[in-house]
């Protein structure tokens, strides 16, 4: 009796140990993948319109990012731009975070994430803010469009906003307030409700707050000729589209940036 008792642990043991690696393949395949272990910091000086130049020079550091296994820094002073380059930009973000890499958004003092800026920034995994600075409005505009072409596009970009927010763990009802009724809120007011992470005065003191303090900087050059394709544009405007979907040239700027 006792031989076969031992006999029958035995054979439990067998199953159980046999059932453990496909019992932790299956808690691993549920799980939330962790970040990758960076090799550094590739830092982009994003002080442009959001425009085809700009989503160029993001899709190419953020493919260089990637290759080389670093975190991406947007260092953001912009007025915004067009919607469309803006959502080719997070994309561009979104390949970067979906190599288990992160990606964050420095607004430093008395700068700009304004308009697309803020989607921008609101599709980072962190984002900090320098005194003086803003982020919003957000609400984007048809020219030459009539009142329901216009409803369309701002119903849209309140649903984007709202699903970026809601991805990356910001305040909701406040980005949505940016979109929706062209709000734009200061630092601290940002902060205050939790709309971005934090305040930070210094680039040092920003990488510092989200573990890259001592982390190797490389800078991704701009080229100079990217840095104003949409300057002709007027701001707060876009044209219309009979086509029922999204104007491909819908603009969302607080002005011309210089």
């Amino acid at each position: 009796m006792r031989r076969m008792l031992g006999s029958l642990v035995w054979a439990l043991l067998a199953v159980s140990i046999a059932v453990l690696p496909f019992l932790a393949g299956a808690a691993s395949a549920t799980a939330p993948r962790p970040l990758a272990s960076p090799a550094g910091v590739l830092l982009v000086t994003f002080d442009i319109q959001v425009d085809a130049g700009a989503a160029d020079y993001v899709h190419r550091a953020a493919q260089a990012a990637i290759a080389s296994n670093q975190d991406l820094v947007i260092v953001m002073n912009t007025p915004g731009g067009l919607l469309a380059n803006m959502q080719q930009i997070v994309r561009s973000i979104q390949d970067v975070q979906d190599a288990r890499l992160a990606v964050y958004t420095y607004v430093p003092p008395v700068a700009f994430a304004a308009s697309a800026g803020s989607y921008i920034a609101l599709a980072t995994n962190g984002i900090y803010m320098g005194s003086g600075s803003i982020i919003g409005p957000s609400t984007p505009f048809v020219v030459g469009g009539d009142p329901s072409e216009e409803q369309h596009v701002q119903n849209a970009m309140v649903a984007y906003i709202r699903s970026l927010a809601e991805k990356n763990g910001y305040n909701v009802t406040a980005a949505v307030d940016m979109a929706q009724n062209n709000t734009a809120y200061s630092a601290v007011q940002a902060a205050s409700v939790g709309l971005v992470n934090g305040t930070q005065e210094s680039l040092g003191a920003f990488l510092t707050a989200v573990g890259l303090g001592t982390a190797t900087i490389t800078t991704f050059d701009e080229p100079l000729s990217d840095s104003s394709v949409s300057s002709a544009i007027p701001p707060w405007t876009a044209s219309s589209s009979s086509s029922g979907s999204l104007p491909s040239s819908s603009i969302c700027s607080i002005g011309p940036f210089s």
